[in-house]
């Protein structure tokens, strides 16, 4: 029997973390424009997910959020 997170959901979480590393260069600045709305939508659609996968997500998302806002008042 397993408990926890599924190994599904730790393959699906390490790709959107790697995907959001990559994302939270200068150089992906060009490339959050066109997804900001698509991570806030997989923000709102994993609310409430099983042992924390969704807290994950939006913990990610805000950290995305944060270093592109704290981008902006930089310039």
């Amino acid at each position: 029997m397993s408990y926890g997170i599924g190994s599904r959901n730790i393959q699906i979480y390490s790709a959107f973390d790697e995907f959001c590393t990559r994302l939270e260069t200068p150089e992906g600045e060009t490339l959050y424009d066109g997804f900001r709305e698509r991570l806030l939508k997989i923000r709102r659609k994993t609310k409430g997910m099983e042992c924390g996968f969704g807290d994950g997500i939006k913990l990610r998302v805000r950290e995305i959020e944060d270093f592109f806002e704290e981008d902006v008042q930089d310039n």
